[in-house]
């Protein structure tokens, strides 16, 4: 069953995150949450309001008000690094499942490098983020991805 969630333009986010920036936060996230192409792009925008909101928060920090910009500079700058990792594994077994049609976990994983285990909850979590088509499963008695 489709989810029927109200997703925030892009202009209304970037206004949050200037006039009141949890909130843009907090929006930016859930749009990440519902927009799978946007997911895997989404730590270039997260490093440009990371850098902005700390030089933000130092430049004013001598005065108290930066704090607040400062540590929401620093979680979008750490939050950048780990979406940029996500992003490029993603991207990486995509490639592989999709445009390659290796579906086999071991072959997966040997294309990849990675140990049968991880490679197998990794894609159970592409899964369940929605990042494979509907009704995507991995077949235990065969350890193969199987897209509908």
């Amino acid at each position: 069953m489709e989810e029927n969630v109200k997703v925030r333009s892009w202009g209304a986010i970037v206004v949050a995150f200037i006039l009141f920036w949890p909130l843009g936060l907090y929006w930016y996230i859930k749009r990440l949450n519902i927009n799978r192409n946007d997911a895997l792009n989404s730590w270039k925008v997260m490093l440009g309001f990371g850098i902005w909101f700390t030089f933000l928060g130092l430049s004013t920090a001598g005065v108290g008000v930066g704090v607040p910009y400062l540590i929401g500079g620093i979680i979008l700058l750490v939050s950048a690094i780990v979406h940029k990792s996500n992003a490029k594994k993603t991207k990486k077994y995509l490639s592989i499942i999709i445009n390659g049609g290796v579906t086999q976990i071991v072959n997966i994983a040997s294309s990849t490098g990675k140990s049968v285990d991880t490679v197998r909850a990794d894609i159970q979590k592409m899964i369940d983020k929605r990042f494979l088509k509907a009704g995507t499963y991995i077949d235990a008695s065969t350890d193969e991805v199987k897209i509908p």
